[in-house]
Formats: structure tokens, C-alpha cells, sequence
């Protein structure tokens, strides 16, 4: 499993406070996902937030609340990832940006009037997995109560 890194030196101070932060408050998974939420606010905050994430992971393996958090947080991820996705093929035809095919020229601009991706998409779709569905199985594995079901 990859760990978290954070790169950008304008995050050190936050991580910092977030480290001494979770030394003081050590077992309350709602405050760290406080700075998450705080994150979402400042731009390119992303590995600020994938740190915190693992943190929760790692330290509270068998809280309901945190797998319910982490797999929701996978979950907006893969939706916005699907929407940054749909935004850039839109764009695709617009143009300096418009897409050449393998012979140098110009793809047209129509799209597809029923809007679905095109069967490649379709089977490069079913190849990467849900990662919430992938937190979701895990989690049942490792609190298997009531109320994780």
C-alpha cells in the first residue's frame, strides 16, 4: 500500500499542526475529519488530505464512523473524477484543444447524441474497481457488527 506524502512545502506547517493536533486529540475520529473539511476550503490540498485520511486508517481500523467517512470520501472522489472526466472529453472539441486522430487530422466536433462513452471507455470503466464498494467490503471484514450492516 502507497503512503500518503506530502510534497508541497506550503502544506509542511499544516501537517505540522495537524501532527501535534492528533498528539492532543489522539481518539476523536470527527475532529480529524474536521481538517478535511478545512482542507476543501484551500486549493491543492489533496495530499494534506490523503495523509489524514491513512492517519484515520491507521489508528481507528474498527470505528464505524471512519470506514463510513473513508468510503464516502471515496466515493465523491470517483464522482469527481468521473465529472472532471465527462468535462475534458467535452471539451475535446473545442479548438486548439480539439482532439487529432492517428492521422493528424482533426476528430469532428459532434458527439454521440445518446451521451454514452464508447465501448472502450465502457470496458476501461469495468477494469478500475469502485473504491468505495473496495473500503466497503473491507470494512465489513473488520467490524463485522450489526451496525456496520
Amino acid at each position: 500500500k502507497r503512503r500518503a506524502k506530502i510534497t508541497n512545502t506550503m502544506l509542511l506547517p499544516s501537517n505540522v499542526i495537524y501532527k501535534n493536533a492528533i498528539k492532543a486529540i489522539p481518539s476523536n475520529v470527527s475532529f480529524r475529519l474536521g481538517f478535511i473539511e478545512i482542507c476543501r476550503l484551500f486549493p491543492q490540498t489533496k495530499c494534506l488530505e490523503n495523509y489524514i485520511l491513512e492517519t484515520i486508517e491507521r489508528d481507528f481500523g474498527e470505528d464505524v464512523e471512519a470506514w463510513v467517512a473513508r468510503i464516502s470520501y471515496a466515493q465523491e472522489e470517483m464522482k469527481r473524477k468521473s465529472r472532471a472526466g465527462k468535462t475534458m472529453s467535452k471539451m475535446g472539441s473545442i479548438g486548439f484543444l480539439a482532439k487529432i486522430d492517428s492521422n493528424g487530422t482533426r476528430e469532428s466536433g459532434e458527439s454521440n447524441t445518446d451521451d454514452r462513452p464508447s465501448k472502450k471507455a465502457r470496458v476501461e470503466e469495468k477494469k478500475d474497481p469502485d473504491p468505495a464498494l473496495s473500503l466497503l467490503h473491507e470494512a465489513l471484514e473488520a467490524v463485522p457488527t450489526a451496525k456496520m450492516y
